[in-house]
């Protein structure tokens, strides 16, 4: 009998251990979901202008982690350099006051960027330029393979040799053509 009840002992110190165990592995249930969870914030690169403004330079920046990213991306870029970033010499050939007015995703791969206060003038190096910090800036967030630019609504890019504004999607393919652009705004190569 005694055997009995010291057996009934163990048992229930061993159910007791297993309930502190379970109870424990309960408490660190939240902290191993929090390391699970997803970050606030996501990595991505931005592209601005070399000192020289002959080519883009990425940068990368910690943007907050929303959907659809390209969002974020977009608004850090017009919101230009950081102090640090003016103080190693990078420039943006976007104007000041440059501001976007939507984002959307056509086909899951094309974005079609519609901003406000982009140039109407300048030359094509200074447009080259600009339209190359966005793409560059864009492509591979959000699946985006290519972007197409409004200002107020309105194509926005290079100009057509028959007059008009090109309403194209530039994307990798095109910025290889904006090699050794040259003219009154300069030498620039959108590509290495």
């Amino acid at each position: 009998m005694r055997s009995a009840s010291v057996a009934g002992v163990g048992a229930l110190l061993a159910a007791l251990v297993a309930l502190a165990v379970s109870d424990r592995g309960a408490d660190a249930a939240p902290s191993a979901r929090a390391t699970n969870a997803l970050p606030m914030t996501f990595q991505t690169t931005l592209y601005f202008l070399t000192a020289d403004r002959s080519a883009p330079i990425g940068v990368r920046r910690s943007l907050k982690r929303t959907s659809p990213f390209a969002i974020q991306a977009v608004q850090a870029l017009l919101a230009g350099q950081t102090q640090a970033e003016k103080e190693r010499g990078l420039h943006t050939a976007i104007p000041d006051g440059t501001d976007l007015i939507s984002l959307r995703i056509v086909r899951n791969t094309t974005a079609v960027v519609n901003l406000s206060g982009l140039p109407l003038d300048g030359s094509p190096v200074d447009r080259v330029r600009v339209i190359t910090q966005i793409t560059r800036s864009l492509i591979g967030l959000s699946g985006i393979e290519e972007v197409r630019l409004r200002n107020d609504g309105k194509p926005w890019g290079l100009w057509r040799v028959s007059g008009g504004v090109a309403d194209i999607a530039y994307g990798y393919r095109e910025l290889l053509g904006f090699t050794g652009v040259g003219g009154t705004g300069g030498s620039f190569a959108a590509l290495p």
